[in-house]
Protein backbone atom coordinates (compact mmCIF):
# COMPACT_ATOMS: atom_id res chain seq x y z
CA UNK A 1 0.00 0.00 0.00
CA UNK A 2 2.41 2.79 0.57
CA UNK A 3 6.08 1.97 -0.83
CA UNK A 4 8.82 4.01 -0.75
CA UNK A 5 10.90 3.38 -3.86
CA UNK A 6 15.14 4.29 -3.83
CA UNK A 7 14.61 7.72 -2.19
CA UNK A 8 17.11 10.09 -1.97
CA UNK A 9 17.21 13.80 -0.64
CA UNK A 10 19.92 16.24 -0.80
CA UNK A 11 19.84 20.06 -0.20
CA UNK A 12 21.95 23.03 0.14
CA UNK A 13 23.72 24.16 3.58
CA UNK A 14 25.77 26.45 5.16
CA UNK A 15 28.65 24.22 4.69
CA UNK A 16 27.84 22.78 0.87
CA UNK A 17 25.83 20.35 -0.26
CA UNK A 18 24.13 17.70 2.33
CA UNK A 19 22.56 14.43 1.45
CA UNK A 20 20.48 13.50 4.08
CA UNK A 21 18.88 10.18 2.36
CA UNK A 22 20.12 7.74 0.22
CA UNK A 23 18.39 4.52 -1.21
CA UNK A 24 15.86 4.20 1.29
CA UNK A 25 13.47 1.43 -0.23
CA UNK A 26 10.81 0.28 2.08
CA UNK A 27 7.17 -0.93 2.48
CA UNK A 28 4.23 -0.73 5.03
CA UNK A 29 1.07 -3.14 3.83
CA UNK A 30 -2.28 -2.01 4.98
CA UNK A 31 -3.05 -2.76 8.53
CA UNK A 32 0.86 -3.07 8.90
CA UNK A 33 2.54 -1.30 11.97
CA UNK A 34 6.12 -0.31 11.25
CA UNK A 35 8.50 1.79 13.47
CA UNK A 36 11.46 3.06 12.16
CA UNK A 37 14.54 3.74 14.55
CA UNK A 38 17.75 5.76 13.84
CA UNK A 39 20.45 8.16 15.14
CA UNK A 40 19.34 11.48 15.84
CA UNK A 41 19.61 13.53 12.33
CA UNK A 42 19.62 10.12 9.62
CA UNK A 43 16.77 11.81 7.76
CA UNK A 44 13.96 10.16 9.56
CA UNK A 45 11.75 13.43 9.63
CA UNK A 46 13.25 14.30 6.07
CA UNK A 47 11.86 10.88 4.83
CA UNK A 48 8.45 11.59 6.64
CA UNK A 49 8.56 14.88 4.76
CA UNK A 50 8.44 13.21 1.54
CA UNK A 51 6.04 10.93 2.18
CA UNK A 52 3.73 13.36 2.91
CA UNK A 53 3.78 15.45 0.71
CA UNK A 54 5.64 18.43 2.12
CA UNK A 55 9.24 18.10 0.24
CA UNK A 56 10.25 16.85 -3.01
CA UNK A 57 13.36 13.66 -3.61
CA UNK A 58 16.48 14.34 -5.19
CA UNK A 59 15.51 11.07 -6.86
CA UNK A 60 13.13 8.04 -6.30
CA UNK A 61 9.45 7.68 -4.97
CA UNK A 62 7.09 7.41 -2.57
CA UNK A 63 4.06 5.55 -3.35
CA UNK A 64 0.56 5.06 -2.01
CA UNK A 65 -1.60 2.42 -3.66
CA UNK A 66 0.71 2.36 -6.52
CA UNK A 67 0.47 6.05 -7.40
CA UNK A 68 3.22 8.53 -6.88
CA UNK A 69 2.09 10.99 -3.46
CA UNK A 70 5.10 13.57 -4.05
CA UNK A 71 3.67 16.86 -3.84
CA UNK A 72 0.54 15.42 -3.27
CA UNK A 73 -0.10 16.63 0.64
CA UNK A 74 -3.29 15.17 2.49
CA UNK A 75 -2.88 11.93 0.29
CA UNK A 76 -1.84 10.18 3.97
CA UNK A 77 -2.53 11.65 7.54
CA UNK A 78 0.51 12.43 8.79
CA UNK A 79 1.50 13.94 12.85
CA UNK A 80 4.55 15.99 13.36
CA UNK A 81 6.43 15.94 16.63
CA UNK A 82 4.77 18.69 18.21
CA UNK A 83 1.06 18.51 18.66
CA UNK A 84 0.59 21.94 16.43
CA UNK A 85 -2.86 22.26 18.60
CA UNK A 86 -4.41 25.96 17.14
CA UNK A 87 -4.63 27.60 20.52
CA UNK A 88 -7.48 30.23 19.72
CA UNK A 89 -9.64 26.99 19.10
CA UNK A 90 -11.09 24.54 21.67
CA UNK A 91 -10.74 20.91 21.87
CA UNK A 92 -13.39 19.84 20.14
CA UNK A 93 -12.98 22.23 17.20
CA UNK A 94 -9.27 21.68 16.76
CA UNK A 95 -10.40 18.06 16.75
CA UNK A 96 -12.75 18.60 14.19
CA UNK A 97 -10.40 20.49 11.54
CA UNK A 98 -9.33 18.39 8.93
CA UNK A 99 -13.00 17.40 8.36
CA UNK A 100 -14.13 20.71 8.02
CA UNK A 101 -11.33 21.44 6.10
CA UNK A 102 -12.44 18.51 3.32
CA UNK A 103 -15.73 20.26 3.49
CA UNK A 104 -18.28 19.30 6.11
CA UNK A 105 -20.16 21.42 7.73
CA UNK A 106 -18.65 22.62 11.17
CA UNK A 107 -21.77 20.87 13.40
CA UNK A 108 -21.82 17.89 11.48
CA UNK A 109 -17.70 17.93 12.07
CA UNK A 110 -18.37 18.89 15.65
CA UNK A 111 -20.33 15.96 15.73
CA UNK A 112 -18.44 13.56 14.41
CA UNK A 113 -15.29 14.24 15.86
CA UNK A 114 -17.01 14.48 19.54
CA UNK A 115 -18.72 10.93 19.10
CA UNK A 116 -15.08 9.78 19.28
CA UNK A 117 -14.18 11.60 22.65
CA UNK A 118 -14.72 9.24 25.20
CA UNK A 119 -12.65 6.44 22.67
CA UNK A 120 -9.65 8.69 22.76
CA UNK A 121 -10.02 9.38 26.73
CA UNK A 122 -10.98 13.13 25.91
CA UNK A 123 -14.33 12.83 27.04
CA UNK A 124 -15.74 16.30 28.98
CA UNK A 125 -12.93 17.93 27.82
CA UNK A 126 -14.52 19.30 24.37
CA UNK A 127 -14.56 23.09 25.85
CA UNK A 128 -11.40 23.15 27.22
CA UNK A 129 -8.94 25.10 25.31
CA UNK A 130 -5.01 23.58 24.54
CA UNK A 131 -3.48 25.54 26.79
CA UNK A 132 -5.96 23.32 29.26
CA UNK A 133 -4.91 20.35 28.64
CA UNK A 134 -2.12 17.86 29.82
CA UNK A 135 0.74 16.75 27.52
CA UNK A 136 -1.29 13.21 27.40
CA UNK A 137 -4.37 14.45 26.63
CA UNK A 138 -3.07 17.38 23.66
CA UNK A 139 -1.20 14.01 21.86
CA UNK A 140 -4.41 12.55 22.27
CA UNK A 141 -6.07 15.68 20.69
CA UNK A 142 -3.83 15.56 18.23
CA UNK A 143 -3.85 11.76 17.30
CA UNK A 144 -7.87 12.19 17.30
CA UNK A 145 -7.76 14.51 14.70
CA UNK A 146 -5.08 12.88 12.70
CA UNK A 147 -7.11 9.71 12.70
CA UNK A 148 -10.16 11.99 11.74
CA UNK A 149 -8.35 11.87 8.48
CA UNK A 150 -9.77 9.09 7.66
CA UNK A 151 -6.54 7.92 5.93
CA UNK A 152 -5.24 4.36 4.86
CA UNK A 153 -1.94 5.19 5.95
CA UNK A 154 -0.95 7.35 8.54
CA UNK A 155 2.57 8.66 9.69
CA UNK A 156 3.45 9.39 13.17
CA UNK A 157 6.65 11.27 14.23
CA UNK A 158 7.75 10.79 17.34
CA UNK A 159 4.14 11.49 19.17
CA UNK A 160 5.34 10.61 22.14
CA UNK A 161 8.89 12.05 22.35
CA UNK A 162 7.62 14.61 24.61
CA UNK A 163 5.99 12.74 27.51
CA UNK A 164 7.38 11.41 30.55
CA UNK A 165 8.00 7.73 30.71
CA UNK A 166 4.95 6.86 32.59
CA UNK A 167 2.19 8.78 30.46
CA UNK A 168 4.73 7.01 27.40
CA UNK A 169 3.77 3.97 28.65
CA UNK A 170 -0.07 4.07 29.49
CA UNK A 171 0.09 5.75 25.69
CA UNK A 172 1.74 2.76 23.96
CA UNK A 173 -1.61 0.50 25.10
CA UNK A 174 -4.02 3.36 24.27
CA UNK A 175 -2.74 3.28 20.85
CA UNK A 176 -2.33 0.03 20.13
CA UNK A 177 -5.93 -0.45 21.19
CA UNK A 178 -7.32 2.44 19.04
CA UNK A 179 -5.46 1.07 15.96
CA UNK A 180 -7.13 -1.93 16.14
CA UNK A 181 -10.43 -0.61 15.44
CA UNK A 182 -9.52 0.62 11.70
CA UNK A 183 -6.09 -0.98 11.30
CA UNK A 184 -4.76 1.85 8.68
CA UNK A 185 -1.06 1.06 7.87
CA UNK A 186 1.07 3.14 10.15
CA UNK A 187 4.81 4.55 9.66
CA UNK A 188 6.13 5.17 12.77
CA UNK A 189 9.15 7.43 14.19
CA UNK A 190 10.55 6.95 17.53
CA UNK A 191 14.06 6.98 19.37
CA UNK A 192 12.85 4.27 21.82
CA UNK A 193 13.25 1.01 20.99
CA UNK A 194 10.48 -0.27 23.81
CA UNK A 195 8.36 1.90 22.22
CA UNK A 196 9.20 0.67 18.72
CA UNK A 197 9.47 -3.27 19.54
CA UNK A 198 5.83 -2.72 22.07
CA UNK A 199 3.83 -0.90 19.00
CA UNK A 200 5.03 -2.62 16.03
CA UNK A 201 5.15 -5.21 13.39
CA UNK A 202 8.75 -4.54 11.72
CA UNK A 203 11.41 -2.59 12.91
CA UNK A 204 13.72 -0.67 10.27
CA UNK A 205 16.69 0.59 11.49
CA UNK A 206 18.27 3.50 9.83
CA UNK A 207 21.76 4.16 9.27
CA UNK A 208 23.27 7.80 10.46
CA UNK A 209 22.93 10.45 7.30
CA UNK A 210 22.73 9.84 4.82
CA UNK A 211 20.04 7.74 6.07
CA UNK A 212 19.03 4.54 5.00
CA UNK A 213 17.65 1.43 5.54
CA UNK A 214 19.81 -1.01 7.41
CA UNK A 215 17.79 -3.63 8.92
CA UNK A 216 14.24 -4.59 8.97
CA UNK A 217 13.30 -6.82 11.97
CA UNK A 218 10.21 -8.86 12.51
CA UNK A 219 8.33 -8.69 15.96
CA UNK A 220 7.37 -11.93 16.99
CA UNK A 221 4.79 -10.86 19.66
CA UNK A 222 1.12 -11.76 19.63
CA UNK A 223 -1.61 -8.89 19.69
CA UNK A 224 -3.32 -7.20 22.02
CA UNK A 225 0.32 -6.40 23.95
CA UNK A 226 0.19 -5.63 27.57
CA UNK A 227 3.46 -3.62 29.54
CA UNK A 228 3.91 -6.88 30.89
CA UNK A 229 5.56 -7.51 27.68
CA UNK A 230 8.49 -5.34 28.70
CA UNK A 231 9.88 -7.99 31.48
CA UNK A 232 9.51 -11.06 28.69
CA UNK A 233 12.90 -12.14 28.14
CA UNK A 234 12.39 -12.34 24.51
CA UNK A 235 11.29 -9.35 24.73
CA UNK A 236 14.73 -8.38 26.16
CA UNK A 237 16.63 -10.08 23.42
CA UNK A 238 15.47 -8.55 20.70
CA UNK A 239 15.56 -5.17 22.16
CA UNK A 240 19.52 -6.31 22.35
CA UNK A 241 19.84 -7.05 19.21
CA UNK A 242 18.59 -3.81 17.82
CA UNK A 243 20.63 -1.76 20.43
CA UNK A 244 23.76 -3.86 18.79
CA UNK A 245 22.47 -2.60 15.27
CA UNK A 246 22.32 0.74 16.05
CA UNK A 247 25.43 0.99 18.04
CA UNK A 248 26.96 -0.57 14.53
CA UNK A 249 25.42 1.82 12.66
CA UNK A 250 26.65 4.44 14.37
CA UNK A 251 30.46 3.34 14.20
CA UNK A 252 30.45 2.30 11.03
CA UNK A 253 31.08 -1.46 11.99
CA UNK A 254 28.88 -4.65 10.88
CA UNK A 255 25.19 -4.86 11.11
Amino acid sequence: MLDIRQLGKEYRGATGVVRALRDVTLSVRRGEFVSIVGPSGCGKSTLFSIVAGLATPSEGDALFDGRSIVGRPGTVAYMPQKDLLMPWLRTIDNAALPLELAGMSRAEARTQAGSLFRRFGLAGFERHWPSELSGGMRQRASLLRTFLRRSDAVLLDEPFGALDALTRSSMHEWLQDVWSDDHPAVLFVTHDVDEALFLSDRVLTMSPRPGRILADTPVPFGRPRTIDLYGDPAFARLKQTLLGELRASSTGGPT
